[in-house]
């Protein structure tokens, strides 16, 4: 589960990354999809830094009105966690 706004989980969850919030460009055409992106993400390896024609990622900040300020804060980046259930 993708939790946005935290860099922990629940009680009875795992930890499996956090990191920041990203969707594409928001002037671009089409639907959004917002991801966490680990904060320690790493270049796979094979892949190079020229230009794959893909999509483009974009950190999320808030924005005080359509959140609430505080806990949110409209000049800092939103983190994320994805947790997975423990058993």
């Amino acid at each position: 589960m993708m939790i946005p706004g935290r860099n922990i989980c629940y009680e009875g969850w795992k930890l499996e990354y956090h990191g920041y919030l990203m969707t594409t460009y928001h002037g671009h055409a089409g639907s959004k999809e917002f991801i966490c992106v680990d904060s320690d993400a790493t270049v796979a390896e094979g892949s190079n830094s020229g230009d794959q024609d893909g999509a483009l990622l974009y950190f999320v900040k808030a924005v005080c009105g359509s959140l609430k300020c505080p806990p949110y804060d409209g000049s800092k980046l939103i983190t994320c966690a994805v947790c997975s259930q423990t058993k």
